[in-house]
């Protein structure tokens, strides 16, 4: 199967990128350029990236292509309660996305209000949430293998190792469970020769 995929430097884009690179399926990594973005937009369902065309149907949303993919992969759990259960925390790992959009992209003056609801509010609970599921789970978020609910927590987790690396001093648990993850196959080699993110 040939899956060609869009996304310039979309944030949104990476997550889809780490299901697809576990996968297992041939896909293309299609970077999109400045000047063919305005051709490209109109082919976009809502003129935006991430994309991903598949048998010449093209699907946006980050969450859903991820999804699609882990669907087809077996990466969305075993049973129907386990990929309720992979949406169920890809959802809580977008609670903390939209709160790490705020503080990194927001306006100026309203960054240090969303650093705070981010690192003191949030982040305390969202990783005791993770770390004790991971812990009691087996070392994993849902079933006993890697899932995209997995690859969506790590990502969140490099995101935030990059930007505080401080935030995640300590957590036993959720460095162990970020090492499980990047050294699983063949996402390892697609991480080995990705950009650096940003």
């Amino acid at each position: 199967m040939n899956v060609s995929a869009g996304w310039g430097k979309s944030l949104k884009g990476e997550v889809p990128r780490l299901v697809l690179a576990q996968s297992g399926l041939q896909w293309e990594d299609y970077r999109i350029k400045k000047d063919e973005w305005p051709e490209l937009k109109k082919r976009m369902p809502f003129r935006q990236v991430p994309a991903l065309e598949f048998d010449g149907t093209i699907l946006a949303q980050g969450n859903a292509i991820s999804r699609f993919i882990a669907r087809k992969s077996g990466l969305a759990g075993n049973t129907e309660l386990e990929s309720a259960q992979c949406d169920m925390w890809v959802d809580y790992c977008m609670d903390l996305a939209t709160l790490y959009y705020k503080w990194r992209y927001g306006k100026e003056e309203e960054k240090p209000e969303a650093g705070k609801k981010l690192f003191e509010e949030f982040l305390p609970n969202f990783m005791k949430k993770t770390s004790g599921q991971i812990n009691a789970n087996g070392g994993w978020l849902v079933g006993k293998k890697l899932t995209w609910a997995d690859l969506t927590l790590f990502y969140f987790m490099e995101l935030m190792a990059l930007h505080r690396p401080d935030v995640l001093e300590g957590q036993d648990e959720l460095n162990a469970f970020h090492a499980r993850v990047k050294s699983q196959q063949p996402l390892s080699q697609y991480l080995e020769k990705r950009a650096p993110l940003q």
